[in-house]
């Protein structure tokens, strides 16, 4: 009598941990996923934010070097 409580409460122990494990894992998967989610948004925001600033760059160093090319095709003027 006594090995069969004994068997009942290490079974229901196990089944317990069992459940609690796949509870947590879940939990754990769900914050994982909702923390890549964010971390996704904020990176693409991040990257369409460079892409603008990389443009407007490249748009102000030709025109810098025209105005470069420009100067330089000046005549001299002397005194």
């Amino acid at each position: 009598m006594m090995g069969y409580m004994w068997r009942v409460r290490l079974s229901s122990f196990l089944v317990g941990a069992a459940t609690a494990s796949v509870t947590g894992f879940c939990l754990l998967y769900r914050d994982y996923v909702i923390a890549h989610d964010s971390i996704s948004t904020q990176l693409k925001g991040i990257s369409e934010t460079f892409n603008e600033r990389h443009t407007a760059l490249d748009r102000h160093i030709t025109a810098l070097e025209k105005l470069q090319k420009a100067e330089a095709s000046k005549p001299v003027e002397s005194d």
